[in-house]
């Protein structure tokens, strides 16, 4: 929570409108000029942000304040001067509890209020014992109090008995406790969250569009929609890992470096920090997707780029053609539908039409474009090849390099779902920790191939700077195997590649995010 610097009132109060030093007539609650004494005492002034009364016996006070507040009409008199209304009553002076009547046309002292009270001098309460405001105890009129009335600061009445309404707040500015404070763009509903442009903090609304609190969503976590996380888990059940007790959406860092690219060990391949999901994207996070490019979300041109490398411009190709991001006319290619996601009927198919028991199982047959789509709307992007590369194989030696992502070990199904193990797809992260890669991630061998980013091409770039095959051809690749290949073609460093509009019970997708 952010502390918040105290608003002082240089010189508070009020001129007291219909005050006059002399004798004071009040006709149906209102106060006009006795025609013996109309001399207006001159306003005074006072430190420690107030002002204080001016004195005398029959004075009564005349506030004045820079903050141009508004004017409180005063009932006042004098004890002997003329009035001219009998029983009206008025007070004796601001911030005073000596009431008076007006009896045989001049005023005479009634009574005095209590000790926590004062004679009320406003017009419509002329010469009535009210209770001290609590916000005003121990004040003197005009001094600012931690309160406010919609966007207006306010300050202690004359009478210390009500508060008044000091100027409001300008334009981008909301009143919070008695201080104006920034407003922040998009508040409008109090103790309601948003995010922050950048995405690291959620922000919850406070008072007039203001800030009340802030939170970062901590390392690798995004706020979306108010939320620290990622928009495809808001609100789910952790229902991934072996235990099905994990968070779906988490992600793990993969610690960048130097390592030998591919089966050949020929090309040498360097990759920065990023973030890579620590389970393919399930069923359930891809129906979050779908509810919302169902309503209209779609991303913006240029969104989904490894925005974290070259300043912005992200993976780079041969001749240095950079990745495009998100283009608007891959938006044809994207079809949310239920019979997308079915497969012509295909039992394989992990998709259902309404929630149910496969909501922890990696969605299958979506094609190159709704994986991007997906991952750019859930605030990551898709891997090169070579960053997939990278984790699946652990990095550099001595403890990277792997021929599988937890070793050298030959699998069998206790470390991933392949060659048929569980005849179809099993729940995200079920062969963890066993079949896990060297940075926390599961289910990189079998299971599912995953969309890469890079164009499919014979080779590999080299040397390879955080590159993508940027050079457009008929297929897109896809890596890590799937449930029914043997142990051969589920190693770190096995290829494949598939036509982007593809969908297939084989192919999935995991999404990468900014380190």
């Amino acid at each position: 929570m952010r502390h918040r610097a105290g608003w002082a009132v240089a010189t508070a109060g009020y001129w007291a409108l219909g005050s006059w030093t002399g004798a004071c007539s009040a006709v149906e609650g209102q106060s006009t000029p006795s025609t013996t004494q109309d001399t207006q005492q001159e306003p005074t002034s006072a430190t420690d942000d107030t002002l204080t009364d001016s004195t005398g016996d029959s004075a009564e006070t005349a506030l004045e304040t820079t903050e141009s507040a508004p004017s409180e009409e005063s009932t006042l008199g004098t004890v002997g001067a003329s009035c001219s209304v009998d029983a009206a009553r008025a007070c004796a002076g601001n911030n005073q509890q000596v009431r008076l009547v007006c009896s045989g046309g001049l005023w005479t002292q009634l009574d005095d209020c209590g000790a926590a009270q004062r004679c009320d001098s406003r017009k419509d309460q002329a010469g009535e014992c009210a209770d001290l405001a609590t916000a005003c105890v121990g004040l003197e009129p005009g001094a600012a109090v931690a309160s406010c009335n919609g966007n207006h600061r306010q300050v202690c009445g004359l009478d210390l008995v009500s508060l008044s309404d000091a100027p409001a707040c300008a334009t981008g500015e909301g009143c919070v406790n008695g201080n104006c404070e920034p407003t922040v763009p998009g508040c409008s509903t109090k103790d309601s969250w948003m995010c922050s442009s950048d995405g690291s903090e959620r922000i919850q609304c406070g008072d007039n569009g203001t800030e009340a609190n802030r939170e970062s969503c901590g390392e690798g976590l995004s706020c979306a929609d108010g939320a620290c996380g990622v928009p495809s888990c808001a609100g789910m059940v952790s229902s991934c890992g072996a235990n099905e007790d994990e968070p779906c959406c988490s992600s793990s860092l993969v610690s960048g470096g130097t390592f030998r690219l591919g089966a050949s060990d020929e090309v040498v391949a360097s990759i920065s920090d990023y973030r890579l999901d620590t389970y393919e994207v399930t069923v359930g996070r891809f129906r979050r997707f779908k509810a919302a490019w169902d309503e209209g979300s779609r991303p913006s041109e240029g969104d989904g780029k490894h925005a974290h490398l070259r300043g912005g411009t992200g993976l780079v190709g041969p001749a240095e053609l950079a990745e495009s991001g998100w283009l608007a006319a891959w938006e044809d290619f994207v079809d949310t539908g239920d019979a997308a996601r079915l497969g012509d009927g295909d039992p394989q198919a992990t998709w259902t039409d309404e929630e149910d028991d496969n909501e922890n199982l990696p969605i299958n047959y979506v094609n190159w474009y709704e994986a991007v789509a997906f991952c750019t709307w859930d605030q990551g992007f898709l891997p090169s090849e070579a960053e997939w590369e990278y984790a699946a194989a652990g990095g550099p030696e001595p403890d990277g390099e792997r021929n599988y992502p937890w070793g050298s070990t030959e699998p069998d199904c206790a470390y991933a779902n392949y060659d048929g193990c569980d005849d179809g797809l099993s729940i995200a992260g079920s062969r963890s920790p066993q079949g896990d890669g060297r940075f926390g991630h599961s289910d990189l061998a079998g299971s599912v191939y995953e969309w890469v980013f890079d164009f499919q091409a014979e080779g590999f770039i080299s040397p390879c700077d955080n590159c993508g095959n940027t050079v457009e051809s008929a297929q897109r690749v896809i890596r890590g195997g799937y449930w029914d290949l043997a142990a051969k073609d589920i190693t770190a460093s096995s290829r494949s590649n598939s036509n982007p509009l593809n969908r297939s019970h084989a192919v999935g997708v995991r999404c990468a995010r900014l380190p």
